[in-house]
């Protein structure tokens, strides 16, 4: 409706300028005309002096628009009288209002053209006055005068009935169309409502799959069972995140999708998508390398859940078409005066596309391969969903491809600093000396060798260290026995030619390799494993401590996050969600206390004290919206405040908004994502304490 609305605007500021036009050429032609036929000039002053006000009122876009069509309405019929009153224009008069005609009908304005033709039947009358009374005017009344009397004031009449109907069809059609589009817009709403109604049905569900799938990963000791188990939870991973493409295709399409800013760190979001990749057959990664500049700010605020989707995005589509090789993502930083522009660069040694498929997906819902046997899957929304996501966050997107050869993928998007922060420092980097080995030879595609060049170059110089490259292993013992270095970095496939030269120099340097999953090092081994995929952070962490055993205990995963002794109330419908939330909310050590409906949960939190209250949304009966808003005003009058987090399958883009404005303190979409809920867990209870709630 916005667009329609600007178009007719647009369209009768182009009326607007053709009557100035016209406005113009008509003193123009009685300023010639009135000197010739000797006409009285003291009008004339005046008829200029208007046409000169009303394109200032043009210019300028002074007054509304209404008022500036009726002051050139009134200048225009001025000059058309001054024309019209003289004895000379007894036929003059009628294509000069014809033409008047035409033009005003354009305003779509009906009470234009009636004051027109007012003005013109007051010009033929005054004309027959000055023929019949006055005298001044001789006409010779034969056949051809009076068929020619007739045929102007037929002319007239009719451009008068031709430019009523203009108007007319031009209302009907305008009346016909609004009438369309709030027909569309209370469609697009049904849309809306039904879109809000599949994702809370469908998630609903799918959170039980993942949430039993994640219970069976932690609670299995058999590795076929435990394989088992992650399989149904990448299954249910993955229709989830499908079901959110569809939405977020939808919300793009529309021109709905809203953003959700806040503080995040750049540091939190690459763990995740590095978690994420923990799902995949990690032997059948390409490599992977993520290559974070230093000096990006260690927080930012923006829409963490965009900026997130649209990393874990693009990296997975370039791993999902890269059969051999890698992939390697740098993200850097551009300042400006708004912050940064955040820069994501994606290359991969995959299929690529051709300059046909690059432009078609740019527009369409398009799979690059989708006519071929292919080991991926997907909606084919991925690049829209890029494109729309980068868009509405007021940045730009560029792919270029070479077929055979890769992609390369480059994203800016605007974010505000938080934190100016580095998001990685060294503490002592003049006490580093780094000795790197890599075979250059062992890389099929010789691209992958350029990507861990390109990272560890960075590294080196953001942190102005000392490093010593050599690429055979007869360089390294030479370069080992001459020199003392702090750290060696080398791979799995160098480590394993000769286990025994590693070990050894485990006792004067710490021995750090790259490897994938299924290495192992020998038995009783002291180096330390740095998994794949290779980024940042852990590097720093490594160069970091102060022992290789440190280095071992920093690279361990986290201990659990515990929120032992926390009471938790949840609030759902769906007996399988208790039952998940159950043993989810249970593993951190809280004491969990369920309920299924708004009813109960507002007697429970009238007659119970509980830290934090996890609310669903979409529930028979009282709803969780409407229990919160009841929770809130019983609060009041026991002065007290519960935490209260949305836990919903609700996840269009806005809800967040929408809950938070309902008097929710915080919002997890469904299926549960661990590292979010304990973030927003961790949060909110920080907030709880320092009194940044209620």
């Amino acid at each position: 409706m916005n667009r329609k609305k600007y178009y007719e605007k647009e369209r009768l500021k182009s009326v607007h300028l053709a009557i100035l036009i016209v406005m113009s050429a008509s003193l123009f032609g009685v300023g010639v005309y009135a000197p010739i036929m000797d006409w009285e000039m003291w009008e004339l002053p005046f008829l200029f002096l208007g046409t000169m006000a009303a394109w200032t009122l043009h210019v300028r876009q002074r007054m509304t628009e209404e008022q500036r069509l009726w002051i050139y309405t009134v200048i225009v019929w001025a000059i058309i009288i001054y024309h019209g009153v003289h004895p000379s224009s007894v036929f003059d008069i009628t294509p000069i209002v014809i033409l008047e005609f035409a033009l005003f009908a354009q305003t779509d304005d009906k009470r234009i053209i009636r004051i027109g033709l007012g003005l013109y039947v007051f010009c033929v009358l005054w004309q027959a006055y000055l023929v019949f009374v006055t005298k001044e005017v001789q006409l010779e009344f034969n056949a051809l005068y009076l068929s020619r009397i007739a045929l102007h004031l037929f002319a007239a009449g009719f451009s008068y009935w031709l430019a009523e109907r203009i108007i007319i069809k031009r209302r009907t059609d305008l009346s016909s169309d609004e009438l369309e589009i709030r027909e569309l817009e209370r469609s697009q709403k049904r849309t809306e409502d039904f879109l809000a109604n599949v994702s809370h049905e469908l998630r609903t569900p799918i959170n039980a799959v993942t949430g039993v799938g994640s219970i069976m990963m932690q609670q299995a000791k058999d590795a076929e069972k435990k394989e088992r188990a992650e399989q149904v939870f990448r299954a249910g991973r993955r229709l989830s995140e499908q079901i959110t493409d569809m939405l977020d295709y939808t919300e793009i399409d529309s021109g709905k999708l809203s953003l959700s800013e806040e503080e995040y760190m750049i540091s939190s979001v690459l763990n995740d998508v590095v978690t994420d990749l923990e799902l995949y057959d990690r032997e059948e990664l390409p490599d992977v390398l993520l290559d974070v500049r230093a000096d990006l700010p260690v927080k930012l605020f923006g829409d963490v859940r965009f900026v997130k989707k649209i990393l874990r995005q693009v990296t997975e589509n370039a791993i999902k078409f890269t059969r051999k090789g890698g992939v390697l993502v740098s993200l850097y930083a551009d300042k400006r005066d708004y912050g940064i522009n955040l820069n994501i660069d994606v290359q991969d040694t995959g299929i690529g596309m051709r300059a046909a498929e690059l432009e078609r997906i740019r527009t369409t819902s398009y799979q690059a391969d989708a006519d071929r046997a292919r080991r991926t899957g997907g909606l084919g929304l991925g690049f829209p969903i890029l494109n729309g996501l980068v868009y509405r966050m007021g940045g730009f997107c560029s792919i270029s491809s070479v077929p055979g050869e890769g992609t390369r993928v480059h994203i800016s998007i605007p974010q505000q600093v938080a934190d100016p922060g580095r998001c990685m420092q060294i503490r002592q980097p003049e006490k580093i000396l780094v000795a790197f080995y890599q075979d250059p030879l062992k890389f099929p595609v010789p691209a992958v060798r350029d990507f861990y060049t390109q990272m560890i170059f960075h590294i080196i110089s953001d942190f102005r260290l000392t490093m010593k490259r050599v690429t055979t292993q007869e360089d390294l013992r030479q370069m080992m026995e001459t020199q003392s270095f702090s750290h060696l970095f080398t791979a799995d496939e160098e480590y394993s030619r000769d286990p025994a030269f590693y070990d050894v120099l485990c006792d004067r340097t710490h021995v750090i390799v790259v490897a994938k999953n299924s290495f192992r090092p020998s038995p009783g081994s002291r180096v330390t494993v740095l998994w794949k995929p290779l980024y940042a952070f852990p590097l720093v962490d490594l160069l970091n401590a102060e022992s290789a055993e440190e280095a071992r205990r920093v690279l361990q995963k986290e201990a659990p996050v515990s929120f032992a002794g926390l009471r938790a109330l949840v609030v759902d419908d769906e007996s399988m969600n208790l039952m998940v939330a159950q043993r989810m909310f249970g593993a951190y050590g809280m004491e969990v206390t369920c309920c299924s409906g708004g009813e109960e949960a507002v007697r429970k939190a009238f007659t119970e004290r509980f830290d934090v209250i996890f609310m669903d949304h979409m529930m028979p009966g009282m709803n969780g919206v409407e229990a919160t808003s009841r929770i809130r005003v019983m609060e009041k009058e026991k002065n007290v405040r519960n935490i209260i987090i949305a836990l919903t399958a609700n996840a269009v883009s806005g809800a967040k908004e929408m809950y938070l404005s309902e008097g929710f303190d915080a919002f997890i979409a469904k299926p549960v994502e661990r590292q979010e809920l304990e973030r927003v867990l961790q949060r909110v209870l920080e907030d709880a304490k320092s009194g940044g709630r209620g």
